[in-house]
């Protein structure tokens, strides 16, 4: 689903608008849109109480209420900030004239308060997407009451104040958040995605116009899924190839096999140093395993080029760098992978690392190739500071990937992925189980094994980055953040498959 920004809603509004669709009539799609979603989650003895404010936000309200009365909901509007001063706002309240009572908060406080204590349903409408400037201080009562009510919350286009987060004031707290036409930054990026709950698209009368960021659904991550047909065979699925580990980090390699593996992958090949092979064995019981020299530092030695030359052709994907180290020997290694295999590969942490230097070398790659950097990494791959690259995460991606000719997924709090063509998703899900080492190890096992059933790269790693942040989630709430594992995320895969497949 595209995410616009405030001001890419308006010029799409105003397209609309010079093409024949009016405000009125975008506003009161959007109104009954509300109501709709309403009538068909909540029962019909259901107090709704909605919230609704001055500008075009309040209009939406007031349409929602009008068609829950005309629906025989029981229905009671409180204004916010008193009576709207949006003239389309004023036209839709003047129609709840006779069918419900409309409080103002800012002239009987006490009466607007008992009304909102017997909600069984509240509905948010006074702050949408044009909404800036500091939470206002007379609203702070009665948000912090619909906060605290057992009551199911909604928010129409965005819970109000979530655009000024502070401690002093907190934003509405939405289960659902019903948003208008499209995907809202604000419903994406980390911590304020956390007051909006579910999101809903609501139409508005036209279809939302392309946008240069994207973000999955759970329903288009469930499109985009692989086929699993009931006749395949383990090389329908593909053989990933994970190459890397080395004596200080043996156990990088056994999470990213652990995450193709989960991810579905027909056969997975562990290539090792023979130094680390029985260490691994005792924790992998899937994977077939190909033996590599080791170096005397405990890596994998160069000579293991002539090993691997012929056996390239067997692979549907590489994934390539976990725990290997940095060497002369492991640089040759990601040097000869890059211009001699066909199948995608996945360049992650060692992998990285062996390029960061001569990054050049990434133009010479004969396949396509997606880098997975953390924002340590990315700084070595471009000369910046992690901080840099974290104060504006989707260009220096989207840049990056552009100059190099490759995909990116740069990792961390909302996870972004970028192609070499422009494209540019924002994964939505993920929570602090995944900030420990062997995260990425899963992750990049977990792109390797979509991409070895045949998903085009880009979109191998956006999906994994959706799975993968799903599963975090789903093993922080088992476990909490403390205790959730990498083997504990890793075991949550399948769940968090179940969750997509299921929903």
């Amino acid at each position: 689903m595209v995410v616009l920004s405030p001001e890419e809603i308006k010029k799409a509004e105003r397209a609309a608008n010079d093409g024949g669709l009016d405000y009125e009539t975008m506003m009161r799609t959007a109104g009954r849109g509300c109501a709709d979603y309403i009538l068909a989650h909540y029962p019909p003895d259901a107090r709704i109480v909605i919230i609704a404010g001055k500008g075009k936000n309040g209009g939406d309200g007031f349409v929602c209420a009008k068609a829950l009365c005309l629906a025989k909901r029981r229905i009671r509007v409180i204004l916010a900030l008193g009576l709207p001063t949006d003239t389309l706002a004023q036209k839709m309240l003047s129609e709840l004239s006779g069918l419900t009572d409309a409080t103002d908060y800012t002239k009987s406080p006490a009466e607007a308060l008992r009304a909102l204590s017997k909600a069984d349903v509240v509905a948010d409408a006074v702050f949408g997407v044009g909404f800036h400037g500091a939470f206002p201080e007379q609203l702070r009562a009665l948000i912090e009451k619909a906060n605290a009510l057992p009551a199911a919350r909604i928010a129409i286009d965005l819970p109000s104040g979530v655009g000024a987060l502070s401690e002093e004031a907190q934003p509405f707290k939405a289960d659902v958040t019903l948003s208008m036409l499209c995907y809202k930054p604000e419903q994406i990026y980390k911590p304020a995605a956390g007051y909006c709950g579910k999101t809903q698209i609501v139409p508005i009368g036209f279809p939302a116009p392309d946008g240069s960021l994207f973000a999955l659904t759970r329903a288009e991550v469930k499109m985009l899924l692989p086929d699993r047909p009931y006749n395949a065979n383990k090389g329908t699925f593909g053989n990933v190839l994970v190459l890397g580990g080395s004596r200080k980090m043996p156990g990088a390699a056994v999470l990213a096999a652990m995450g193709a593996l989960h991810g579905g992958a027909g056969l997975v090949t562990v290539a090792v140093p023979d130094c680390i092979l029985p260490v691994i064995q005792t924790k992998l019981t899937d994977p077939v395993f190909f033996p590599l020299q080791s170096s005397a530092d405990g890596m994998i030695g160069a000579e293991n080029i002539a090993a691997l030359a012929p056996v390239l052709p067997r692979f549907s994907a590489i994934v390539l760098g976990n725990g290997m180290g940095v060497s002369p020997d492991t640089r040759q290694i990601t040097a000869f992978i890059l211009q001699n295999s066909i199948c995608p590969v996945v360049l992650d942490a060692d992998g990285i690392n062996c390029v960061a230097g001569n990054i050049n070398i990434l133009k010479e790659a004969r396949c396509p190739v997606l880098l997975t950097p953390h924002p340590g990494e990315m700084g070595r791959l471009t000369g910046r500071m992690p901080a840099e690259v974290n104060d504006d995460r989707e260009t220096c991606a989207s840049a990056f990937a552009a100059a190099h000719g490759v995909n990116v997924l740069l990792k961390g709090a909302n996870t972004v992925a970028a192609s070499p063509d422009g494209r540019l998703t924002v994964n939505p899900t993920g929570s602090a189980a995944l900030a420990r080492g062997g995260s990425g190890d899963i992750l990049a096992g977990l792109i390797g094994a979509f991409a070895a059933q045949g998903t085009a790269l880009y979109t191998a790693a956006a999906l994994g980055a959706y799975v993968h942040g799903l599963a975090g989630e789903t093993a922080e709430e088992k476990y909490s953040s403390f205790s959730a594992t990498a083997a504990r995320v890793t075991e949550a895969i399948g769940q968090a498959f179940k969750m997509i497949l299921e929903g």
